[in-house]
């Protein structure tokens, strides 16, 4: 039932990832506006341009996605490439919606707020660098 219509081109796995890197996304806006009702933070309060920056890089990504299918279709790669890309943006929204529960007040395992910190340190100050 996947691969129907213009997904049928693409391999089952790269169809896969592209459902769940949406249906993560979905789960990711839900818990950052969780976190804006409960937080106490000043900066994490809901503000529509933050919003729109969020749904701006959203819109970035999925180019971004699309580029790389094509990129991949034009050097024959077999959906190497999109593949990769997909499976980092699936660790990055993972590592968002963790963050956000975080600060909704759910307890996570030690390990996983010890590697969030570590996730922050790294990029804090680096918004939009990549290292």
């Amino acid at each position: 039932m996947i691969n129907q219509g213009l997904l049928s081109f693409f391999p089952v796995a790269i169809t896969t990832l592209l459902f769940a890197y949406l249906g993560v996304k979905v789960i990711d806006f839900a818990t950052g506006l969780m976190k804006t009702k409960v937080s106490t933070n000043t900066e994490d309060k809901y503000k529509s341009s933050k919003m729109r920056d969020g749904l701006i890089c959203w819109m970035a990504e999925l180019c971004g996605i699309a580029f790389v299918m094509i990129l991949d279709l034009l050097l024959g790669l077999n959906f190497l490439l999109c593949g990769l890309t997909l499976s980092l943006f699936l660790y990055k929204e993972g590592m968002s919606i963790l963050e956000n529960l975080l600060a909704c007040g759910v307890e996570l395992p030690t390990a996983v707020v010890k590697n969030l910190a570590v996730f922050n340190k790294n990029n804090e100050g680096n918004e939009g660098d990549v290292k």
